[in-house]
């Protein structure tokens, strides 16, 4: 694997030395093919201990899963989730394991592991629970683990991520894992600094924002300056500095999560609103 962007290489034996060559499309597709292959396997074995496992198992004629893991105690629908996959496609496939008393389990490959830093995409994959708060598992090609990407927050301000990570090598150790939620400190926010760099570079969400409160002779930076300098959940289509304006105006600020209930959000929600002074 290149260890700078991270895709599949090929060993080639040059003329006149050996060197890697980055694997092309048609062959990425069959070295993807195989890395998931690959990837279930490393997962039964290492539920195996603990499960009676099946690999590739037809449910019904909805849905095979990856693994069927299952003992006393757990009915686990396990997906090792390698391609792009849509939050539709995603919401469908979890909830059909909620209906048929299975408890989904997604963990994610490469690709996805990629755009570790990206917001929109952590939130079409990111599960939650109250030992790890936001979460993600990851099983890479390379690593003879999982990694458990865990208690996901964003920056008021910007969509800066910020979160922790676990190395899981058996499952004992993930079921007892207890992780405390972190504070992530932040130096103080300068909000009029911010304000007017954001007038000089405005992004979509401060445009529409402002041309409200132009329209209707509000000042967005008073709102604004009621954020405080804390790391928000990572639940809301705009940046949690607009939700000050956007309770007052009673808009819909959280995206939908296909992995992840309303109730949860709406929790997370409510604890972020608490953050907040001077709300009216």
């Amino acid at each position: 694997m290149c260890p700078k962007c991270h895709r599949i290489v090929q060993l080639i034996n040059g003329s006149k030395r050996p060197y890697f060559r980055h694997i092309g499309e048609k062959s990425n597709l069959q070295a993807e093919s195989a890395v998931h292959l690959a990837g279930k396997k490393w997962l039964a074995n290492f539920f195996r201990p603990f499960f009676k496992v099946d690999l590739e198992y037809v449910w019904d004629a909805e849905q095979r899963l990856d693994l069927f893991v299952r003992n006393s105690h757990w009915r686990l629908a396990v997906e090792y989730q390698c391609s792009p996959i849509s939050r539709a496609e995603l919401a469908r496939r979890n909830q059909l394991y909620i209906k048929k008393t299975l408890r989904p389990l997604w963990i994610f490959g490469l690709q996805h592991y990629r755009r570790i830093h990206n917001l929109r995409h952590l939130q079409n994959i990111v599960s939650y629970s109250s030992q790890w708060g936001f979460y993600v598992l990851f099983k890479l090609p390379q690593d003879n683990f999982l990694r458990l990407n865990c208690h996901y927050q964003i920056e008021p301000h910007t969509t800066i991520l910020h979160w922790q990570q676990r190395k899981i090598k058996h499952w004992q150790q993930l079921l007892q894992l207890r992780i405390p939620k972190p504070f992530y400190s932040l130096p103080p926010i300068n909000w009029q600094k911010w304000y007017q760099q954001q007038q000089q570079h405005p992004n979509r969400q401060f445009v529409i924002l402002q041309n409200w409160c132009y329209s209707h002779r509000l000042s967005l930076i008073e709102f604004i300056k009621k954020t405080p300098s804390q790391t928000m959940f990572p639940v809301y289509i705009y940046r949690p500095c607009y939700l000050p304006l956007l309770w007052q105006l009673h808009y819909s600020v959280t995206t939908f999560l296909p992995l992840v209930t309303t109730a949860a959000i709406q929790a997370c929600a409510a604890a972020d609103y608490a953050k907040f002074d001077n709300l009216v």
